[in-house]
């Protein structure tokens, strides 16, 4: 949002497109992801011939419950993500990076917030 003079602000929800936005580059090819919950939707992306990460994005749109998550990870010999998180409210996260999270055994386990995106790009070793 811009004023008159000059300054601006941005809103809440441009941190939520951030997420998807960031993961997904030109020339990346959108891969199959699927979730059991229709609460907890996944959209991934895959490198593709980019020099860009795969990267995948879980969404919690519960308004009530925190989510505890084991995501199963396939199509990828990554053994770590890096995160990002934006959740709703006056305090909430703002595209904040949350840490590092391991491959183990294939999985990466994670909580998501209620009301929150997260995003998890696949680190290059």
């Amino acid at each position: 949002w811009v004023n008159e003079d000059g300054s601006y602000t941005v809103l809440p929800g441009y941190y939520f497109y951030k997420q998807v936005s960031r993961a997904g580059q030109p020339g990346m090819a959108v891969v199959r992801a699927t979730s059991r919950q229709t609460v907890t939707p996944v959209i991934a992306f895959g490198k593709d011939d980019t020099n860009n990460p795969n990267a995948f994005v879980l969404v919690n749109n519960s308004d009530t419950w925190t989510k505890e998550i084991q995501v199963n990870i396939k199509g990828t010999s990554a053994k770590k993500f890096i995160a990002y998180r934006t959740t709703m409210g006056e305090d909430g996260d703002r595209y904040k990076e949350i840490g590092t999270f391991e491959v183990t055994d294939g999985y990466i386990n994670t909580t998501l917030p209620v009301s929150s995106v997260t995003t998890f790009f696949e680190v290059k070793e």
